[in-house]
């Protein structure tokens, strides 16, 4: 009988003992990915020296006066010609709005874009490996994928350069995380017959 449950033999005999037990709190299972995800981000931000750079890229020239001419009153695809959808740029305007109109600032949402791709990749993979290699299998798959992507050719300038192509890696990845939630995808191993 658990701890704290009280009751009569007799009594449970005829009824059926009911005990009231408080919750364990638990973390949610993507907690390892949200702290490997914001430990990268603190580092970066302590690590990486991204603000005192004109140009790290040419093509961040382009997204930077795409949020500049929003904020001067010209609508977009009608007046600001662009081949990518117009999600960053809108970011990057809102932002600029918020935090003042300097490209470190705009680093600085392309380097949180990439925390969520370091997150979205680690626990989607956790989440695919699980199922099929158990739980320490898992994590050291999802960590060794982020390890893989951390040091990848141009990863370090893709992740504080001002362009839309990391930002929209990790959009990506996070719907990937979310349809593999929504699929079930790391729940309990099932037995083997």
């Amino acid at each position: 009988m658990p701890a704290g449950a009280s009751c009569l033999t007799s009594f449970q005999s005829t009824f059926r003992c009911q005990t009231w037990e408080e919750p364990e709190a638990a973390l949610p299972a993507f907690a390892p990915a949200l702290l490997l995800a914001a430990i990268y981000l603190v580092l970066s931000f302590r690590l990486t020296e991204f603000r005192g750079f004109f140009e790290i890229d040419p093509d961040e020239g382009n997204n930077l006066i795409k949020a500049l001419l929003l904020d001067r009153g010209h609508a977009f695809l009608s007046e600001i010609w662009s081949d990518q959808p117009p999600l960053f740029a809108y970011v990057l305007w809102g932002v600029f709005e918020l935090f003042g109109w300097k490209v470190g600032v705009a680093r600085q949402v392309v380097l949180v874009t990439s925390a969520i791709l370091v997150f979205a990749l680690y626990d989607s993979v956790r989440l695919a490996a699980t199922r099929h290699h158990g739980v320490l299998a898992a994590h050291l798959g999802a960590g060794a994928s982020v390890l893989l992507l951390l040091f990848a050719s141009g990863f370090g300038v893709l992740r504080v350069s001002v362009m839309i192509g990391l930002p929209a890696i990790a959009l990506a990845a996070l719907a990937v995380w979310i349809a593999l939630r929504a699929a079930g995808f790391g729940g309990e191993i099932p037995a083997r017959e």
